[in-house]
C-alpha cells in the first residue's frame, strides 16, 4: 500500500463518515418533526376533550342547580300556602269579630250603623290585601310586575 491509497482510504472514510453522521441528522430532524406535529395534534385533542368535559360538567351542576331550586320553590311555595291559609282564618276571624262588636254596639237600622259597617268592612278586606301582599307578593303580582307560574 501506498501512501496515496492511505491518503483515499482516510479521504473516503471520512467522506463516508461525514454522510452517514449526515444522513443521522437528517433522520433526527425529520424524525423530531413528526414527534412535534403529533404532539400539536394531540394536544388540540385534548384540549377539545377537556372543554367538552369541562361543558358536560358545566351542564350537569346546572341540572343539579334546577332540581334543588325546583325542590326549595316547591317547599317554600308549600310553606307560604300554609302561612297565608293561617292569615286568612285570622283575618277572617278578626274582621267577625268586629262585625259582632259593632252589631252589639250600634243598631243597623240606622244610616251611620250602615256607614259604619260598610267601612268596617272595607277596612278588614283592604287589611287582607295588605296582608296577602306583604306575605305572598308573587301571589298577587306585586312582585316585580311578574305573576308566579
Amino acid at each position: 500500500m501506498t501512501e496515496y491509497d492511505l491518503f483515499g482510504y482516510l479521504v473516503l472514510s471520512i467522506y463516508f463518515g461525514f454522510v452517514v453522521v449526515l444522513g443521522m441528522t437528517i433522520f433526527a430532524i425529520v424524525h423530531v418533526q413528526r414527534v412535534k406535529k403529533d404532539l400539536i395534534k394531540f394536544k388540540k385533542d385534548m384540549s377539545v376533550t377537556i372543554e367538552k368535559e369541562v361543558v358536560e360538567l358545566k351542564m350537569d351542576m346546572l341540572m343539579v342547580i334546577e332540581s334543588e331550586l325546583t325542590k326549595l320553590n316547591k317547599d317554600m311555595s308549600d310553606d307560604v300556602e300554609k302561612k297565608l291559609i293561617v292569615l286568612k282564618r285570622e283575618i277572617s276571624a278578626e274582621t267577625e269579630k268586629s262585625l259582632i262588636k259593632l252589631k252589639r254596639d250600634m243598631p243597623l237600622g240606622t244610616e251611620k250603623g250602615l256607614l259604619n259597617l260598610n267601612k268596617s268592612i272595607s277596612a278588614g278586606i283592604s287589611a287582607l290585601v295588605k296582608t296577602m301582599e306583604r306575605v305572598v307578593p308573587e301571589k298577587t303580582g306585586a312582585l316585580q310586575g311578574k305573576t308566579r307560574e
